[in-house]
């Protein structure tokens, strides 16, 4: 059914405060895309940053990557 069956996405919590959510809606309304959406990008961002695979990262980087429609994740 699928080309490669790890890639089908799951459904996680998270649980965040009313300030973290503030930000999430901001950032999601300014890309003009669903907070779901947003959220994943910035996790795998983040994941990227962590591990040390995306120097540059930053709010400027995300929105360019994320407008452009591009993950290379």
């Amino acid at each position: 059914m699928y080309a490669d069956p790890k890639r089908v996405r799951r459904r996680q919590t998270v649980y965040l405060d009313e300030y973290e959510m503030a930000m999430l809606d901001a950032i999601a309304n300014y890309a003009g895309d669903s907070k779901s959406s947003t959220a994943r990008q910035l996790l795998l961002l983040g994941v990227e940053t962590a591990m040390g695979l995306d120097h540059t990262a930053g709010v400027e980087e995300f929105m360019n990557r994320y407008k452009a429609g591009k993950s290379n994740l």
